[in-house]
């Protein structure tokens, strides 16, 4: 009996914990050195002073797939404006992955999180979920939609429509024009 009960404890603190992100508006993003999908590193230094666009996906996921294409609409748009796009693979098999960027013509990076390791500590609570950075790499804002689905105790999220991705850019860009300048507060997304 205490056995049980210690599991469906552990498993509810769990669920808890994942019902909202870990990352807070205004604090540090996490460091990180991840292999690039089809080669090569990415470190989180080589983006540090622009704004970045931060988002889990997975080839396996539906709404992954919805958003594919505004993600890279948005990313041309943007993209002589300074701002930065970056896809973090997510439980994903590399060819499938590999297979999903060219599908959907995805010229931003991807990186691989194989392990983990950044879902868990930008607090990934599904795919897609998408985080907005500011030029001092601190969390601006974080974008995503209602749970939709699971799959293997993975929440399956809403897709991020292309005008929710316009309104923080925009935002983003209007809240902390200089680079290391002290910027007004994040606002919530």
């Amino acid at each position: 009996m205490v056995v049980p009960a210690l599991f469906m404890a552990f498993l509810a603190v769990g669920l808890a914990a994942t019902q909202r992100p870990r990352a807070k508006q205004g604090s540090p993003a996490p460091d990180f050195q991840l292999p690039i999908l089809g080669g090569g590193t990415l470190s989180s230094q080589e983006l540090k002073g622009a704004p970045v666009v931060i988002n889990f996906w997975a080839s396996w996921c539906v709404p992954c797939r919805q958003e594919a294409p505004a993600l890279e609409a948005t990313y041309e748009q943007y993209k002589a404006r300074g701002v930065r796009f970056l896809g973090v693979d997510y439980e994903d098999l590399e060819g499938d992955a590999q297979s999903f960027t060219k599908e959907f013509k995805i010229t931003y990076p991807s990186i691989r999180d194989i392990g983990g390791s950044l879902d868990t500590a930008f607090g990934v609570r599904g795919v897609p979920e998408t985080f907005f950075i500011d030029r001092r790499f601190r969390f601006f804002s974080i974008g995503q939609g209602d749970q939709v689905g699971a799959r293997g105790g993975t929440k399956i999220l809403g897709a991020v429509t292309r005008p929710q991705l316009v309104s923080q850019i925009e935002q983003l860009l209007a809240d902390n024009p200089e680079p290391g300048g002290p910027g007004p507060s994040p606002v919530q997304g």
